[in-house]
């Protein structure tokens, strides 16, 4: 929090810890000026046909930082 920058978080794996800090910090948002997150898949994932890791192994973590409330941008870089 004390730095003044924006931040540009880059999320290489689950988004469980993103997701905890969020619900742990709120008002971290305001500091974090765009999420970039590698996950998902287009045509076939890496854990199972239909699913990429990052994303398998916590759904629920990816849908509460899908779904934040205020206006981070995000970029999805899938497989």
């Amino acid at each position: 929090m004390a730095n003044s920058n924006p931040i540009v978080w880059v999320n290489t794996g689950s988004l469980t810890n993103l997701c905890i800090l969020f619900l742990s910090y709120p008002q971290i948002k305001e500091k974090i000026k765009q999420i970039v997150i590698m996950g998902g898949a287009i045509t076939k994932g890496n854990r199972t046909p239909a699913a990429e890791f990052n994303i398998f192994f916590d759904p629920m973590a990816c849908k509460n930082v899908l779904n934040l409330k205020g206006s981070i941008p995000m970029v999805i870089i899938p497989l």
